[in-house]
């Protein structure tokens, strides 16, 4: 048996050696705020993941007793004049609240090929520059903050919101209902019929 010509194979190995098709993560569409909560979620749901906002930081002004003067005390032990405070504010810097919770991408979910998605989704926006390895590494990171800082969260584990926007998952669509119901087909008027013997008669006297 002669074996096929090699100008045959060439577009067999073409298609063999080409890469899989992904995700279209370069379709630019409009961010909005990503929804974060300050309660806290039910956790116990295994259909779904979540990630924790720590809280930002502000600063109070408090009043704060200073001593100014120390109490006198005499040799015996015993108190002369008692210490003297003074009301001072004072500066007083916490946490602002407990922080918020969002929905994030499970790490099921978080597999090499995603991640390189992930990478090509955020490098065709222009907030990654390394290399498309699929790990999830500190420049990785970084660009997962700035895209979600720009809408509100400041957090470096990606939100389902944003895996949404970059095209990576499906989404959701709310208040879809029902397809309106079909339409009753409707019969095509019948045609009126002629009868075989006046068609004959019609012929007869046409000749």
């Amino acid at each position: 048996m002669t074996p096929p010509p090699i100008t045959l194979l060439l577009p067999l190995l073409a298609m063999a050696c080409a890469p899989l098709p992904g995700p279209d993560v370069t379709k630019q569409i409009p961010p909005t705020r990503i929804t974060a909560t300050q309660t806290a979620p039910d956790l116990t749901q295994s259909d779904r993941c979540w990630g924790h906002e720590p809280p930002g930081e502000i600063t109070e002004i408090v009043d704060q007793l200073i001593e100014v003067q120390p109490a006198q005390i005499d040799a015996d032990g015993r108190e002369i004049t008692p210490a003297i405070f003074r009301n001072t504010p004072t500066p007083k810097t916490g946490p602002d609240g407990a922080g918020r919770w969002f929905e994030r991408v499970c790490d099921i979910t978080l597999t090499p090929p995603f991640i390189m998605s992930l990478q090509r989704a955020l490098a065709a926006r222009g907030l990654f520059e390394g290399k498309f390895t699929g790990a999830l590494d500190n420049p990785t990171r970084a660009a997962i903050t700035t895209y979600q800082a720009q809408q509100g969260l400041n957090s470096d584990l990606p939100s389902v919101a944003m895996a949404r926007q970059l095209g990576l998952l499906a989404i959701e669509l709310q208040g879809v209902t029902d397809p309106p119901p079909l339409l009753p087909e409707v019969a095509a008027p019948a045609l009126p019929s002629v009868s075989t013997d006046a068609a004959d008669e019609d012929s007869a006297e046409q000749a």
